[in-house]
């Protein structure tokens, strides 16, 4: 019996012993595995959720991870250009280079003395300055509908032309905005939310918000097309030769006028960052002027990066909207009149539409 406890404490040891080496042995597997990857530089700046603000300079800067390692040189691209470090491991670029405001994707190359590379994608935000802030003065009144959901609006030929919303009351009508006499109106079919609408080449955009339809008309309201996207629609407007469209979040989508097909993504950010909520759009001097849904704010963007410029604050424009015996939403609608360059602006069931100058 005991050389039979002697055999078995003998195996127990050997089995600790055993058990024991191997956790060993796998940590030391673990340690010297080819598989985990060092890196033998790294990005120094900008660090993490690095913002500048455009029209600054911005540090690209890689530096070894130990004093083994040499940098021969650093090259950083975006959008097909390219900077290298005019010292080893530093690249300075200036942020308006970069085509736009938010978060840029830019790609740094490394060249080490040991003729081996390594690459990063540094992540940090462009911000615009502070948007300077307009004033406005009051030219004029005129009526406007109480039953119209505004969506979008344009002046042509000296006639106010106007997309409603709701499902079952959308229309989509031109009247003399003077007088608020009806010229011509249609309404779409119930299961549809009228959106924003825009004019270009003699025909009439109008988008509906959650069923991604965009019809086009002739002068006299005839459909004669109807094409798809893929988000909300929000606001319509015409930069150019392309269509403007906006969908609720911080992006402008250029899209084309015959195919409506996206052609670019513009993300919208102001100095404290994204700028959501982008409804009904004009464009004005090259400028997109947007309204923010659920406020009286209009903000100006500079479609070539994205930056909100100025702002514009219409709180007071309106200012007794309760006890009118009717409901009224927010302000939404811009139009900007071809021969005056006057800008008439109104909201959702409001009784009228005010023609400003913005000083």
């Amino acid at each position: 019996m005991k050389e039979l406890l002697k055999i078995l404490s003998a195996i127990l040891i050997l089995n600790i012993l055993f058990l024991t080496g191997c956790g060993t042995d796998e940590k030391k597997d673990q340690v010297n595995s080819p598989r985990i990857f060092r890196n033998m530089t790294k990005v120094d700046s900008p660090k993490g959720t690095q913002k500048v603000t455009l029209g600054d300079t911005l540090l690209v800067k890689i530096v070894p991870s130990s004093d083994t390692v040499k940098i021969d040189s650093v090259v950083v691209g975006h959008g097909g250009k390219y900077w290298k470090a005019l010292q080893a491991g530093e690249v300075s670029i200036p942020s308006e280079m970069i085509s736009s405001v938010g978060i840029p994707r830019i790609i740094a190359k490394v060249y080490l003395s040991n003729k081996k590379t390594e690459t990063f994608y540094p992540k940090f935000a462009i911000y615009p300055p502070a948007p300077k802030e307009r004033t406005y003065k009051l030219i004029k009144e005129y009526p406007h509908d109480i039953s119209s959901y505004t969506q979008g609006l344009f002046i042509k030929d000296g006639l106010m032309y106007e997309g409603t919303g709701q499902e079952g009351h959308s229309k989509l009508m031109t009247y003399n905005y003077r007088t608020g006499e009806i010229i011509k109106s249609i309404e779409l079919e119930p299961r549809y939310f009228g959106e924003g609408i825009a004019y270009l080449d003699n025909k009439i955009y109008q988008l509906t918000y959650k069923a991604k339809e965009l019809f086009v008309y002739d002068l006299n309201f005839n459909k004669i097309n109807t094409y798809s996207y893929d988000s909300e629609g929000w606001g319509l407007t015409v930069l150019e030769d392309q269509l403007v469209m906006s969908d609720g979040t911080n992006q402008l989508y250029l899209r084309d006028k015959d195919n409506f097909e996206k052609i670019k993504t513009i993300p919208v950010y102001d100095n404290n960052g994204p700028v959501s909520n982008l409804n009904e759009l004009e464009v004005i001097d090259g400028k997109v002027y947007a309204n923010i849904y659920q406020t009286d704010i209009i903000v100006v963007i500079n479609p070539k990066n994205g930056a909100v410029e100025e702002r514009l604050n219409l709180s007071d424009i309106f200012p007794n909207r309760t006890n009118l015996g009717h409901q009224v939403d927010v302000l939404n609608g811009i139009a900007i009149h071809p021969e005056t360059q006057k800008i008439f602006v109104t909201g959702k069931w409001w009784p009228k539409i005010y023609e400003i100058e913005i000083q």
